[in-house]
């Protein structure tokens, strides 16, 4: 075990070192919120994949594969389509428009008073998921390394807020190249090495349960359908993509890096993860899908080695975690303090300043909600409820040539309306195994097609384009 403590203490030391060499080149805020719109594809292809990775189409896909079978890997390539669909038709557009957040975006299209809507929306989403992966951070110093779940809650803090104060998306995407290739590396080698211990594939298939192995798994087609639909439209356009976009070199290199990295992951992912969650089924008895991959590790690998497993788990989620702080706190700066304040001039330099400030206070109440607040799911689940019918439609019309400024109450309303149905759905308790972003997707999408259009002069001047 202390073998497996000195690797993860390494690739923490990594990380930080890192990230510091990078914030050494950040002198201000478009060099913090855009990494100085300088990123070449292949670097926008690596970070979009360890972004996309997490904890969720990591840990959940092998912790799914052990209770519902191989329909998981197939859901899963919905998140990753969605990154082939924003790389083709949306990314090269929303880089050309050079904004900094989707709160830009929306102001320029919508008006002001979508800039704080959306900015609200896309902070209470951020601020949820960071939440709850310090609080997944804990969860995996305290099975693996033994150490309380809030004091690994605490050095997360201190290693994410270490190079995403300092450096921003410039020290983020960097620190994901490395983060890339030792997923890549570790869950390729573990699925291998997993696959030659059981005798192969056909060894393997053979001590599953016959339903495990069908395209739906132990999942209805209907099911299967409805988590489909919300895994596409959960993370399609997600605040911490749309950052990433703004980030390539040109419109050439976002639509290569995103369109890339989703394409990478639908034929490495689905099947390495849920071929893990199999072995660990029949090598484990009685096997916890929670753990199954730490289990797994444990099982077959030795210490050292396990040690490095637990590092790619953790840069899983460092990495989503370092992203979407960094968001949050673009967020909060850009779409909120710049907007409001009463200085009349505030410097790149200023407000540099400031986004590094919010950075470490956002951190420090994400760590708080996840060490105090058992129910720090929940605010999860509704966050993701809510993003699809509230920015997913408007971004998409935005930027094609259906745009129209006359149905700018139409995008707006359905936008709210179609939130709101969403948490309503997620009350209710998702009836017929309907996802409440789908309901509410579905819900905005309607309002959009019933509001009628009106001319912009007759708008309030909330709703009119900037």
């Amino acid at each position: 075990m202390n073998s497996a403590i000195f690797v993860i203490v390494v690739y923490l030391m990594i990380l930080v070192g890192i990230g510091y060499y990078y914030s050494q080149k950040v002198s201000n805020m478009d060099d913090f919120a855009v990494a100085g719109r300088n990123i070449a594809w292949p670097i926008l292809l690596a970070s979009s994949a360890t972004s996309m990775i997490g904890g969720g189409a990591s840990i959940g896909t092998v912790s799914k594969a052990t209770t519902i079978g191989a329909g998981i890997g197939l859901a899963a390539c919905a998140w990753y389509l969605s990154l082939v669909y924003s790389g083709m038709y949306i990314a090269p557009k929303l880089r050309g428009l050079k904004f900094s957040t989707i709160g830009d975006f929306f102001a320029h299209k919508y008006g002001t008073f979508s800039r704080y809507w959306i900015g609200i929306v896309s902070f209470v989403f951020c601020m949820g998921i960071v939440a709850a992966q310090f609080a997944a951070i804990g969860n995996i110093f305290q099975s693996v390394l033994g150490i309380n779940a809030t004091v690994g809650i605490c050095i997360g803090l201190v290693v994410v807020v270490a190079y995403t104060s300092l450096g921003g998306m410039t020290s983020i995407m960097r620190v994901d190249v490395f983060q890339f290739l030792l997923l890549v590396c570790v869950f390729l080698g573990m699925c291998i090495y997993g696959l030659y211990q059981v005798g192969g594939y056909g060894p393997l298939l053979e001590r599953l349960p016959q339903d495990f192995t069908g395209w739906t798994g132990t999942w209805s087609v209907p099911k299967l359908i409805s988590v489909f639909a919300a895994f596409f439209l959960g993370e399609l356009l997600a605040p911490y993509f749309v950052q990433r976009m703004y980030s390539a070199k040109d419109e050439k290199n976002a639509k290569y890096g995103v369109t890339g990295a989703g394409l990478f992951m639908i034929f490495f992912l689905p099947i390495t993860m849920v071929t893990i969650g199999f072995i660990a089924y029949v090598e484990i008895p009685n096997v916890n899908g929670e753990t199954a991959l730490v289990d797994l590790a444990g099982a077959l690998l030795p210490a050292p080695l396990v040690g490095l497993v637990a590092a790619a788990i953790l840069a899983c989620i460092i990495s989503s975690c370092g992203a979407i702080l960094s968001c949050c706190s673009i967020i909060a700066t850009k779409d909120f303090y710049e907007r409001l304040s009463k200085k009349q001039e505030i410097t790149s330099a200023g407000l540099l300043k400031i986004g590094r400030g919010a950075t470490l206070a956002i951190s420090l109440i994400a760590c708080f909600l996840a060490i105090q607040i058992p129910s720090v799911i929940d605010l999860l689940l509704y966050s993701y409820a809510m993003w699809a019918p509230a920015a997913v439609l408007p971004i998409a019309l935005g930027v094609s040539r259906h745009y129209r400024s006359e149905k700018i109450y139409a995008v707006v309303a359905s936008s709210i309306i179609g939130s709101l149905m969403s948490l309503t759905w997620l009350i209710m308790g998702q009836p017929w195994e309907i996802d409440a972003g789908v309901a509410g997707f579905v819900v905005a999408v309607i309002v959009y097609f019933v509001v009628p259009a009106k001319h912009t002069e007759s708008m309030p001047k909330i709703l009119q384009p900037a």
